[in-house]
């Protein structure tokens, strides 16, 4: 293969790289193990959701993910998902979330565009 070849493949692996890390995600396991790592930071979970939480007169809601290696409350954008069902979530994660005096210690905010 020629160097010309070659320059032309790099953008086009780049590419792969990049649209193959969009789909990874991080187990919240390593999330809630390392929370100063991850704080502010923006991170993906996937998981089953195993709790809700609501204030519909505030229109606040929480919901609690679990993978297997963790779990983690997440503060949806939209629509609030059913306990059972299994979702994606990207967004930013915060250390140290007070409802009711009660610390549910990480949080995901889920960004609007997902």
């Amino acid at each position: 293969m020629g160097t010309n070849q070659r320059r032309s493949l790099l953008p086009l692996l780049a590419l792969v790289a990049i649209v193959a890390a969009m789909g990874c995600s991080t187990k919240i396991g390593n999330l809630t193990n390392e929370p100063d790592r991850y704080n502010e930071q923006r991170v993906v979970v996937k998981g089953t959701v195993t709790k809700t939480f609501a204030l519909p007169l505030l229109g606040q809601s929480l919901v609690r993910l679990d993978d297997g290696t963790g779990q983690v409350w997440v503060k949806p954008h939209g629509r609030v998902p059913f306990k059972g069902e299994k979702i994606k979530v990207k967004g930013t994660l915060k250390i140290g979330m007070v409802v009711a005096d009660h610390n549910l210690g990480v949080v995901i905010y889920q960004s609007g565009a997902d």
